[in-house]
């Protein structure tokens, strides 16, 4: 049996509600009879010792699933705000994120990600495909939480991409067989294709 990581924490990055879905939840969505998000959970649950939800609507998750759920620290700066969350509620040196709207998540992918990124010192780590950069399936290092704090305080900045620059960034290029793990849902037809496959 492979183990689990101990000194990362998994996180499933949630935003708010999606008015193309009646202001639902995306990751409260169902496929294959289980909720995205809860998918999502059980995958990160055989990866990292420590697994954990961030969203803004917190308390729509919190009845619903079996992790701990927390909301942003920062108020409405968009992902930043998750991940910067994320970073002071954790436990570990590092998190992965993942977005609560990516339907299929990878065990082995997730898994060559972190393996890569222990082997270097970047204190964040982008999984990059061909139709470009994921920072919402991604790793970053505790020790950016002061800049990213700053940063969001003072730049009017909350581009997740214009913080990179910030601190020390590297990228993972993803076999290109494994990037079906970054199709997430935006609109009720992606779902509806989903579900006819």
């Amino acid at each position: 049996m492979i183990g689990k990581y101990k000194d990362i924490a998994g996180v499933v990055l949630s935003g708010g509600k999606n008015s193309r879905y009646g202001g639902k939840q995306k990751g409260l969505l169902e496929v294959g009879g289980k909720t995205i998000i809860e998918n999502t959970i059980s995958v990160l649950e055989g990866i990292f010792d420590e697994v954990f939800v961030i969203a803004n609507e917190a308390e729509l998750y919190r009845n619903k699933i079996n992790v701990p759920v927390y909301g942003d620290i920062i108020k409405n700066v968009g992902p930043l705000g998750g991940i910067h969350a994320a970073l002071s509620h954790t436990t570990r040196k590092s998190v992965f994120i993942i977005a609560a709207d990516m339907p299929f998540p990878n065990e082995t992918l997730i898994r060559t990600l972190v393996s890569s990124y222990q082997k270097t010192d970047f204190q964040i780590y982008i999984s990059e495909t061909s139709k470009g950069i994921e920072p919402l399936h991604s790793i970053y290092n505790t020790s950016i939480l002061e800049k990213l704090d700053a940063f969001l305080q003072t730049t009017g900045n909350f581009s997740v991409r214009s913080f990179f620059p910030v601190v020390n960034t590297g990228f993972s290029i993803v076999d290109i067989e494994l990037e079906k793990s970054f199709f997430n849902i935006n609109a009720p037809e992606d779902l509806d294709n989903i579900l006819k496959k």
